[in-house]
């Protein structure tokens, strides 16, 4: 007789194939592409809803489309975002971006770069020049795990967000 699995093993194992995935393409695309900032996007309560992943996703995806809209495609805004949720369960974001326009960031009180246009419309972000590649990719994916995955999917959320058109690997011969 075939022993039978435990209930929930299958779901766990698509849980953990998801994760996997889901750092692979993490992985590639922040290595496949020219980051010029690390960010950590932190939406105000006053001025959005910090408990709606899906909300901040497509107002953030719709702020974003408007801006590059006015640009030319060398000049696109385009970025690699993970969630993370505090305990009490409200979202903030990490993740990598490049092509913003230094004229419209200042240093906060902080040390930090602050772009301005994030800030009126969400709350707060920090921006800080990537060095090291490696080392920034490796950051973001931490917060790629089980906790996010389990949460991301009873929201029917993603466990990343990227702009369209990055760049992916390429096989050479």
């Amino acid at each position: 007789s075939v022993p039978r699995s435990k209930k929930g093993s299958v779901n766990d194992e698509k849980l953990e194939n998801n994760i996997s995935r889901a750092r692979s393409k993490i992985q590639e695309y922040g290595y496949c592409n020219d980051w010029t900032y690390f960010v950590t996007l932190t939406i105000d309560a006053n001025k959005f809803d910090r408990y709606d992943l899906n909300a901040f996703r497509d107002a953030l995806h719709n702020f974003l489309h408007n801006l590059n809209r006015r640009r030319t495609a060398d000049r696109k805004i385009v970025y690699l975002l993970v969630p993370e949720f505090h305990k009490d369960g409200a979202v903030h974001m990490h993740g990598l971006m490049s092509g913003l326009d230094e004229k419209d960031l200042i240093v906060n009180q902080h040390g930090y770069l602050d772009w301005k246009a994030y800030a009126d419309r969400f709350g707060f972000i920090s921006l800080d020049k990537v060095r090291e590649k490696e080392k920034a990719v490796n950051y973001i994916l931490k917060y790629v795990n089980k906790d996010l995955a389990v949460r991301s999917s009873e929201l029917g959320a993603h466990l990343y967000y990227c702009s369209k058109g990055l760049k992916k690997a390429e096989l050479l011969f």
